[in-house]
């Protein structure tokens, strides 16, 4: 392994002088030789006695031993070892001082290296944050766009590039006739639970409706459609499509949207059907009464006083026909428009019963019709305007006797009903639908337009404008080929 501080190869022990026998001994016999050679010279420069020149060279001899083995045994080896350890502190010192430079630049590197590391733990938290924070926002606008999407008043439907149904709303699927919740399946359209039709009542090809077309890349802008479901009621829809496109021009599916106009094709039919029957209405009228006053006008004074009654008593039925009609249009238009003003007073029920019949007798008289009437024992009084409520009696009788067969019995009951009086027109016609029984009670809607009988469809709106401006209610209970109830309500005044 590499030495990791270099300076510790130089710290050595010393090597000493003593690892070879022969060199120690040669040094000592020499060193007594010398002594000996020296000690003679002294005796014989200075002429000592024997006795003392021998304890002199003889002292000197040991000194010769003594201090060379002093020297060497002892002196040389501890001087040897205070330089080595002299030696070694000043290794040390230059070896704690590369070491400290060595640590204080590893610390410096180790600094620089956390620096940068914090540096990029910042830069991802704030990755992370940002990213955190777009994933909100992206969240943020589905929410909001699937809030929009889910609010929209309009059907809207998502497609894939294969027309298959991503998502749609609310209103799509009441639209389309999928419950709430549920979508198409994958391979299901989103038309499967409807038949398409034109506005003329033709069947809509799959590939001419605004969706395929808008897969084939074409938008389409307000194509109006019929919706129908099983045996419901047909929706008028206005149908929007446009393929969606990424920015390099690739088609990732279609939007398709509904509306439903259903309210504007029944009021642009209703108002066809209006002007139709309005002329129907008045031309008949406004037949006779020129045939009568051709008459008068070719052969009065040829004409007998039976007859001039006659012709005078048609054109007053025609003139009364068309005023009804006059009225009818302009109570409805004032009810429609909340205009109606009722001035209720304590009236006698029995009034009101006699000012209707005998505003649609003649109708019954000549059908050979007849009302039979039950009403219960004792003086009744309502609170009722007597300007309208005949008026709602006699448009349930009216309609009575043009459903019922000629000479058939027209049953008018009257009873109390908790603090109302319950007024019920029975006849024996051949009923109504269950399906049909809810629109009753619309402007202009009639069960047969072909029927035999006038009238344009507004007598039962007008009816219950008129009675619910009393506080009263109305209803129609009825089965096929079980006739026709029909009963409203006035507030009763209980007498004292």
């Amino acid at each position: 392994m590499k030495n990791s501080a270099p300076w510790l190869s130089r710290f050595r022990a010393p090597a000493t002088i003593y690892r070879s026998p022969l060199l120690v001994l040669f040094i000592l016999l020499a060193s007594i030789f010398l002594t000996e050679v020296i000690s003679h010279s002294i005796v014989v420069a200075i002429s000592l006695p024997s006795g003392e020149a021998e304890m002199l060279v003889d002292a000197l001899a040991l000194l010769a031993v003594v201090f060379p083995s002093l020297y060497y045994f002892v002196f040389r080896p501890l001087t040897a070892q205070l330089l080595w350890q002299m030696k070694a502190e000043k290794e040390l010192r230059r070896g704690r001082i590369e070491l400290e430079s060595l640590v204080r630049e590893r610390t410096a590197e180790l600094g620089k290296a956390n620096s940068e590391l914090r540096q990029e733990i910042a830069r991802r938290e704030s990755y992370e944050a940002e990213r955190e924070r777009l994933m909100e926002e992206v969240e943020r606008r589905a929410s909001e766009m699937d809030a929009v999407i889910a609010s929209a008043a309009e059907g809207l439907v998502i497609h894939g590039p294969d027309g298959e149904v991503r998502r749609l709303n609310g209103a799509a699927q009441r639209i389309l006739g999928f419950r709430s919740g549920e979508a198409p399946g994958p391979e299901e359209s989103e038309m499967a639970r409807v038949v398409v039709e034109t506005s003329e009542g033709k069947p809509l090809a799959p590939q001419q409706t605004p969706l395929f077309m808008a897969l084939r890349g074409e938008t389409v802008n307000g194509s109006i459609m019929v919706l129908r479901q099983g045996e419901g009621r047909p929706l008028w829809v206005s149908a929007s499509a446009a393929p969606i496109v990424s920015p390099e021009g690739r088609r990732l599916g279609a939007v398709s949207t509904f509306t439903d106009i259903t309210g504007y094709a029944e009021l642009s039919q209703q108002r066809e059907q209006l002007l139709y029957d309005v002329s129907h209405e008045l031309r008949g009228p406004l037949g006779i009464l020129e045939n009568d006053l051709v008459i008068l006008a070719r052969e009065f004074g040829a004409l007998s006083a039976r007859e001039l009654d006659q012709l005078i008593a048609s054109a007053i039925r025609v003139a009364r026909r068309l005023r009804r009609l006059m009225e009818d249009l302009l109570s409805v238009g004032t009810i429609q428009a909340g205009k109606l003003v009722i001035d209720a007073r304590p009236t006698d029920l029995q009034l009101i019963l006699d000012e209707a019949l005998e505003s649609v007798g003649d109708m019954i008289a000549i059908r050979g019709q007849r009302v039979e009437r039950e009403t219960a024992p004792g003086p009744l009084k309502v609170m009722a305007d007597t300007r309208y409520a005949p008026e709602a009696l006699a448009n349930l009788l009216s309609n009575a006797s043009k459903y019922s067969p000629d000479g058939e019995i027209i049953r008018l009951q009257v009873a109390r009903d908790e603090g109302f009086v319950r007024v019920t027109v029975t006849d024996r016609g051949p009923g109504i639908p269950a399906r049909k029984r809810e629109l009753l009670f619309d402007r202009f809607y009639r069960i047969r337009h072909d029927s035999r009988e006038p009238g344009i469809g507004l007598g039962l709106a007008i009816a219950k404008g008129i009675v619910e401006a009393h506080g009263g209610n109305i209803g129609i209970d009825s089965e096929l080929d079980s006739g026709t109830r029909a009963w409203f309500t006035l507030p009763v005044v209980e007498v004292l």
